[in-house]
């Protein structure tokens, strides 16, 4: 744990040790209506077998100002830029601001790996790769379905 909160506290995320591992929060910095308020990333080390799970949290704003919570994997990306005026009369970017949900999960990723452990698959994770084959599997059986009838009428 001390190899990601080194490499963590160079970032704009806090890592808080939690009794089975830890949660890396970072908060974006794009702050509109509409945007991801922040990520946390919950870490769970299993010291047995070497191996850790990771689940992301997204916070976020919708429109009407409310909040929204999502838990699983996600990659999300935003971005603000402010042009103007500048100090020296020109027009052009003042400042700009990015923020990427995988990031601090990369910095996980890449401290605990060099150290051994293994990633696995968290629960949020293998909840939505059941549902995709299940989909997968449905979207199949439609289509042999359709080709069945297409052939059959073809055949009359």
């Amino acid at each position: 744990m001390s190899r990601v909160q080194a490499a963590v506290q160079a970032t704009a995320s806090t890592l808080v040790p939690t009794p089975d591992g830890f949660d890396v929060h970072t908060s974006s910095p794009v702050r509109h209506r509409n945007t991801l308020a922040g990520v946390t990333h919950h870490v769970r080390l299993d010291e047995r077998t070497w191996t850790f799970t990771i689940t992301g949290e997204i916070r976020g704003r919708d429109a009407d100002g409310g909040r929204s919570t999502q838990r699983g994997r996600y990659s999300y990306k935003s971005f603000d830029m402010t042009f103007g005026r500048r100090k020296d009369g020109t027009f052009g970017k003042l400042d700009e601001q990015r923020f990427r949900t995988d990031d601090a999960r990369r910095l996980i990723v890449d401290a605990a790996t060099a150290l051994g452990w293994t990633l696995r698959r968290s629960g949020a994770e293998k909840a939505g790769l059941v549902a995709a084959l299940i989909g997968a599997g449905v979207a199949g059986l439609v289509l042999i379905a359709m080709v069945i009838v297409v052939v059959v009428l073809l055949l009359l």
